[in-house]
């Protein structure tokens, strides 16, 4: 209780350390409430809110205890204590309750997060697919302009010559387009 020996330097330990236990029960206190004021989707409120009811009563004890120093009669000491003691069984068990559907979350995080790793190791190997991909369909679409281009240079008739021609334009189109994908792929995987 708040009783203490007569000796000066015990004295004004047990007063400060009962003052820094019941500022940092305060201070755990108010961190708890004010996440479950500011976060609406916080999972496990009911675990924050019996820790910092039970942290509350605690600061409560404390300054109590201070209190005892000066008033002897521990009647509101003891009534705090024993609430004190009834909220940290009630936490605990919430605590308890909650432990396996925490572990189930802590396991679903690790999970999403070894997906993440798969799927981004299978972009990069997609990127390489396309890399490799792109370069073989570029090869192609020059082995079809370069004699495209050579009979082009040659004397052929109209109808030759316009389709000729089509196959040179659409050749270079999708070369250009080609070009400006590899390039946005290879970006991307930078």
């Amino acid at each position: 209780m708040g009783q203490v020996g007569s000796e000066p330097p015990y004295y004004w330990l047990q007063l400060s350390s009962i003052s820094i236990i019941g500022s940092a029960c305060l201070l755990i206190a108010f961190i708890l409430f004010y996440m479950i004021y500011r976060i609406k989707e916080l999972p496990f409120r009911s675990a924050y809110f019996a820790v910092g009811f039970f942290m509350a009563l605690l600061f409560l004890v404390q300054i109590s205890q201070l209190f005892g120093f000066w008033n002897p009669d521990p009647t509101i000491e003891i009534i705090l204590e024993a609430l004190a003691a009834v909220a940290g069984i009630v936490a605990a068990s919430v605590l308890f309750i909650l432990v396996p559907q925490i572990m189930a979350v802590s396991k679903g995080r690790r999970e999403a997060e070894q997906h993440s790793l798969r799927l981004e190791r299978a972009c990069e190997e997609l990127g390489v697919i396309v890399e490799k991909g792109g370069e073989q369909v570029r090869s192609c679409l020059r082995a079809i302009a370069t004699p495209t281009q050579a009979l082009l240079q040659k004397e052929q008739s109209a109808e030759d010559q316009k389709q000729l021609e089509l196959i040179q334009k659409t050749t270079d189109s999708l070369l250009q387009t080609l070009d400006f994908y590899l390039e946005e792929n290879r970006s991307g995987n930078r």
